[in-house]
């Protein structure tokens, strides 16, 4: 993120690695000194940062680095709880982003038609319902694989279904860049938070 001609850097309060806003996930003190996830960056307050990832949100909590990043007190933190949260906050977004681009016209799914785009090197990345059998998948895989498409699982067929409007799928294709570059990133700390990485 810039501002103006800088940009806005921050630090994780565990690790104290340092990076770009979009690299973290934010918290905010709210009423009664409780820590709340703010993954859109959208709450008002003082924030502070995390990585993306499993140790350094547990080693926040662990740490008591709420406190001195809020610089006071804060409520005790659930370090389960704030994980939930999180994973919740990470799902949604990419379910959203994955509804936006069907939207846009932007996804494919069926056998057939991920085949067809694969084959003239259109997707930019699979995402794999986590509930699929490899073995109905290895074709696409292996095209997928050729044309060095990014491969992803993520949520249920039931689920991936539901956002195109259909009955379950196993696989969604990402035609779009943008979005499948978004998508990528977001299974990505999805996996990190959850312990999948």
């Amino acid at each position: 993120m810039t501002r103006g001609s800088r940009t806005v850097e921050r630090t994780c309060v565990t690790c104290r690695k340092k990076g770009e806003q979009d690299q973290f996930i934010r918290y905010v003190a709210g009423p009664e000194q409780k820590v709340y996830v703010d993954y859109r960056d959208r709450l008002p307050g003082r924030g502070a940062y995390t990585c993306a990832d499993r140790r350094c949100v547990e080693n926040a909590v662990r740490s008591n680095a709420f406190d001195r990043a809020f610089r006071h007190k804060t409520a005790e933190v659930d370090p389960d709880g704030i994980l939930t949260t999180i994973r919740e906050a990470i799902n949604q977004r990419i379910l959203g982003l994955l509804g936006i681009a069907r939207k846009a016209g932007a996804v494919a799914s069926g056998r057939s038609a991920l085949q067809s785009f694969l084959e003239r090197n259109e997707i930019r990345c699979l995402v794999i319902a986590n509930d699929a059998s490899d073995r109905s998948l290895n074709e696409l895989k292996a095209s997928a694989e050729v044309t060095d498409c990014a491969m992803a699982r993520f949520s249920s067929q039931e689920e991936l279904g539901k956002i195109l409007g259909r009955d379950n799928r196993n696989c969604v294709g990402i035609k779009d860049k943008h979005f499948a570059e978004l998508i990528a990133l977001e299974i990505s700390r999805f996996q990190k938070i959850a312990g999948e990485n």
